[in-house]
């Protein structure tokens, strides 16, 4: 199941991309409620913070000294990292806020 391929209309399934894993000894027998239900209490819930796009674009706008917490810092620094283009979107978007400071 490297990659699932997309579903004809709206009435049609891709069950044959998971059909291997149904069929597994320890999912035999089992309604999907079952095998959610044991999954999701097996697993520790996990808080993840997210960004909307437009809280990121105004975190591109700000200067670093405005940003809320560390939490906000870290996640630029991270994308920083990661998509240089994102790097150079906020230069581009704080070169365009000077024109308009000057």
């Amino acid at each position: 199941m490297e990659q699932l391929g997309k579903r004809e209309s709206r009435s049609s399934t891709n069950l044959e991309a998971f059909i291997n894993f149904l069929l597994q000894v320890e999912h035999r027998g089992k309604t999907y409620r079952v095998q959610h239900k044991s999954r999701i209490k097996s697993e520790a819930p996990i808080l993840v913070k997210t960004w909307r796009p437009t809280r990121l674009s105004l975190m591109l706008y700000m200067e670093s000294e405005d940003l809320q917490g560390n939490e906000d810092m870290d996640f630029l620094k991270l994308l920083f990292e990661t998509l240089p283009q994102i790097k150079q979107l906020e230069q581009l978007v704080k070169g365009f806020k000077q024109l308009f400071a000057a």
